[in-house]
């Protein structure tokens, strides 16, 4: 046990003295958009739209940056393929969204800054939820990384989330504002439909900051919620 808890140490040490970047992609779930029996034609043409959505938003690269208290996650900047489809390649983007996440440790918050109907917003959380999430005793290797699962039933669907992490990675943050577990969020299952998965890990000598989103009107994921239903309501 002392032996274990002086290599956590150390790990927890390194990690302190490193700005990291961890790169994510999304990678299908194979039998989720497959064709049924008796399925009608715009059932058919949707999966069809969907497909191709999820084959341009697999060349995307998302970008976890993280030193020791604090994370950002964004999507890279690419150039568009005038031949892609402009309504297929919005749902690409949709799936994972444009906005910029923040996570930070010692104010045990999540921020999520983005722009919705041309108005800019920051949704703020906490990064540390508790009892939202279960943690399982299921495990599984990514790479060369041993992650552990955790759920989260969603009571307004009938969808459970689920994200694997490494205590391999001892930080608490993860892409899409998912965070607040003992090890790095690998790998996130979304809608059934993709998976969000760690491709790649560098690590940079030295601190870096990073810089804490401010753009928008803060507010409460409910209250994020009710104002988009509220410009919906007089838009529509």
């Amino acid at each position: 046990m002392r032996t274990f808890l002086i290599f956590y140490l150390i790990i927890q040490f390194s990690f302190s003295q490193t700005n990291t970047i961890c790169l994510y992609q999304v990678a299908e779930i194979q039998d989720s958009l497959k064709e049924k029996r008796n399925e009608t034609t715009t059932s058919k043409d949707s999966k069809k739209i969907l497909k191709q959505a999820l084959e341009i938003s697999k060349k995307f690269t998302y970008s976890l940056r993280f030193n020791e208290n604090e994370s950002i996650f964004l999507k890279e900047k690419k150039m568009n393929n005038d031949k892609e489809n402009k309504y297929v390649l919005g749902i690409a983007n949709s799936f994972i969204g444009t906005g910029v996440y923040y996570q930070n440790k010692k104010e045990n918050i999540s921020l999520l800054e983005k722009q919705t109907f041309g108005k800019d917003f920051l949704i703020k959380s906490k990064l540390k939820k508790e009892n939202e999430w279960r943690i399982t005793n299921e495990q599984k290797k990514i790479g060369k990384l041993l992650c552990f699962k955790a759920i989260r039933i969603c009571k307004s669907c009938s969808v459970a989330e689920e994200v694997w992490f490494t205590p391999d990675i001892p930080v608490p943050f993860g892409p899409m504002g998912y965070g607040g577990f003992p090890g790095l969020v690998v790998e996130v299952k979304n809608n059934n439909i993709l998976i969000l998965r760690l491709t790649k890990v560098n690590f940079l000598k030295g601190q870096s900051n990073i810089e804490k989103p401010t753009k928008g009107e803060t507010l409460s994921k409910k209250q994020y919620d009710d104002k988009i239903m509220e410009i919906r309501t007089k838009n529509f």
